[in-house]
């Protein structure tokens, strides 16, 4: 079956805005999904590496990294997980992400759930590659 959200409902939400993390964590459990919440870059890696998560969705501005840099390490350490970046910051996201070699899909805050829901089990995000 792949690496499908049918086969993975696990998604990994790094958000330092905690209030918001907790909002979409319940609202992501709600449409089935195992989630694990992270509210910077050191522990998105290790929840990472020990769960194995098929998505996740990424703050771009963290409080000790940026979000493109996490999504790259992590895909170099999981190849098939798909990452969907956010910002309530959409210019600088939006520059940082098109000066990339490769684009990342991108949701300006308040994301909506329901909308990246239908996403993942459509295959409508791309699984990214290390650069």
């Amino acid at each position: 079956m792949g690496n499908t959200i049918g086969a993975n409902r696990s998604l990994l939400i790094v958000d330092d805005d905690r209030p918001l993390a907790r909002m979409l964590s319940w609202a992501f459990e709600d449409l089935g999904y195992q989630v694990l919440t992270a509210a910077d870059c050191h522990t998105a890696r290790r929840l990472a590496r020990a769960a194995s998560p098929a998505h996740a969705l990424i703050d771009y501005c963290l409080p000790d990294g940026d979000g493109h840099s996490l999504a790259n390490e992590l895909a170099a350490e999981q190849p098939g997980l798909k990452v969907v970046l956010m910002s309530a910051d959409r210019g600088a996201a939006q520059r940082a992400i098109a000066d990339a070699a490769e684009s990342r899909p991108f949701f300006e805050k308040p994301v909506r759930p329901t909308r990246l829901h239908r996403l993942f089990t459509t295959g409508g995000i791309p699984a990214i590659q290390p650069l």
